[in-house]
């Protein structure tokens, strides 16, 4: 984190740049996915939800292509995900996943084992961003 915060300590400003420096290292954009959804927290909300119910799916429909060596399947898979995570700045999924589906455009299995393990833990730190967003929302619609 490269940032600091002046003194006196304004403790909106220090939530905001904690904040920023977890998004970072989550790889999510909550400013950008709310950007992406018109900054509207409901949108967000239920395309989070959405996201949240896909993932895994898509992901299992991913390490099924790379096991049976199905270049097309990878390839569709992959753009599915790729697409999904640019919705929401996932940029760390949204970069795996291209080059997952460039191997499977290029037919190059390749390192695609590893690809798809980089893969499931990028989604489940996505998710986890996720879920951490949704229950900050939640809490402030409480309030």
């Amino acid at each position: 984190m490269d940032d600091y915060v002046s003194k006196p300590i304004d403790p909106e400003e220090l939530e905001d740049k904690v904040r920023r420096f977890l998004d970072e290292q989550l790889d999510f954009d909550v400013v950008r996915a709310l950007e992406l959804t018109g900054g509207n927290t409901g949108v967000f909300r239920n395309v989070a939800m959405m996201f949240l119910d896909a993932a895994a799916g898509r992901l299992e429909a991913v390490k099924q292509a790379v096991a049976a060596s199905d270049s097309e399947a990878l390839e569709n898979g992959a753009h599915s995900l790729k697409g999904v995570a640019a919705s929401f700045a996932l940029h760390r999924v949204s970069k795996v996943s291209a080059s997952l589906e460039q191997a499977g455009a290029d037919r190059v299995w390749a390192g695609t084992s590893q690809m798809v393990a980089d893969l499931e833990l990028c989604i489940a730190a996505g998710i986890t961003a996720f879920r951490a967003e949704l229950g900050s929302k939640s809490e402030q619609a409480g309030s």
